[in-house]
């Protein structure tokens, strides 16, 4: 992330960042050579309560970052009612257009 050469990886591993400051990439398929750690996305959804329970549903724990996301990690697990660890993983970040998602993710 200090390097700040997110353009050069974008263009040379055909991934999108989610954000211009979330330092997060998708792609549609999986990029073998990617130079960071990769997880395979389950859901996307808001913090609509609504839409929370439905994504998470019986969740009982997740490993939690956020980046360019206006809750700090603490508050986001307490809002939640996640405990630390597991095989599950939440990104919460800013998209391009300006909307609070969290990405549910598995390794």
């Amino acid at each position: 992330m200090k390097a700040g050469c997110f353009a050069e990886l974008s263009q040379a591993y055909g991934v999108e960042a989610i954000g211009p400051n979330s330092h997060l990439f998708v792609s549609s398929g999986r990029v073998e050579q990617f130079p960071g750690r990769k997880f395979a996305i389950e859901a996307v959804c808001t913090l609509n309560k609504r839409q929370l329970k439905q994504t998470l549903g019986t969740l009982k724990q997740a490993n939690i970052a956020v980046r360019n996301f206006p809750i700090s990690v603490a508050e986001l697990r307490k809002r939640l009612k996640l405990r630390d660890g597991g095989d599950t993983y939440i990104f919460a970040t800013t998209t391009m257009e300006g909307e609070h998602v969290l990405i549910i993710c598995r390794k």
